[in-house]
């Protein structure tokens, strides 16, 4: 199976370029991930990564992202991926996305993801959370078929927004595909990813935000951040270490 990931970046290259590494070390290969960015910075994270760059303007953003998407359907590939510049997946990530493919599913995502707060002199926090409405896959990696994308002329985004990508891009898949074969695989507890946030670079949502919406969310804090972190991704605490100033790393100097 044929997949190409396409990523929207801009600066923030510490984590933007480890993104980018951790989907190049998926155990599915991708085909090919895409990097689309608008700064020199962008293009030297992506050369770092060792992955394609295309240059578009930052904004709006669902151009942007609709780029990438237009220049992955030039590979010819069986589903493409979306996803942002700081959602790290776990190993097996794409391999569960994959195989849900393979079994006739348009559109893989998930409603339970994970963000991380890495904010100088702050302790680690990593919250679980879930929709407790919304039924649209949302957050880190959407996989969507060949077929459901030839149905909407790969026009996946509306142009023009900023915002609210997902939800936008979920009402016109339903709008315009009958009977669009949909998987939440929250099921799959190995396989997820997880938004890394700080108040060093620019986020649509920031941390606090998300932990302050209990009235959309099951919010749930992971013990023990660091024991955590290093299960799910090994090294992250000497990264973090050392791009974010001063941050209280539990059993660090």
């Amino acid at each position: 199976m044929k997949i190409v990931c396409v990523i929207p970046i801009y600066e923030r290259s510490a984590i933007a370029v480890e993104t980018l590494k951790l989907f190049k070390q998926q155990s599915f290969p991708l085909y090919e991930i895409i990097a689309v960015g608008s700064t020199p910075n962008d293009k030297i994270t992506a050369e770092k990564a060792g992955v394609t760059f295309l240059e578009y303007a930052n904004a709006p953003l669902s151009n942007k992202v609709q780029y990438g998407i237009d220049s992955a359907r030039e590979r010819e590939p069986d589903a493409i991926l979306t996803t942002g510049s700081d959602s790290w997946p776990t190993n097996s990530f794409c391999e569960m996305m994959a195989g849900h493919l393979d079994q006739g599913v348009d559109l893989v995502g998930k409603t339970r993801s994970y963000s991380c707060k890495v904010n100088p002199k702050q302790p680690l926090e990593i919250l679980e959370h879930t929709y407790k409405r919304r039924k649209d896959p949302i957050g880190g990696g959407r996989l969507l078929s060949k077929k459901a994308l030839d149905l909407i002329d790969w026009q996946v985004y509306r142009p023009g927004l900023n915002k609210g990508l997902d939800g936008a891009s979920y009402q016109t898949l339903t709008t315009n595909i009958k009977n669009l074969k949909v998987l939440i695989a929250n099921n799959d507890t190995e396989a997820f990813s997880m938004d890394v946030k700080s108040t060093l670079w620019k986020t649509i949502t920031p941390f606090m935000k998300i932990k302050r919406a209990r009235h959309d969310l099951h919010i749930k804090n992971i013990k023990s951040p660091e024991l955590w972190l290093e299960k799910y991704y090994p090294g992250s605490l000497d990264l973090f270490k050392e791009i974010v100033p001063g941050i209280r790393i539990r059993g660090m100097a």
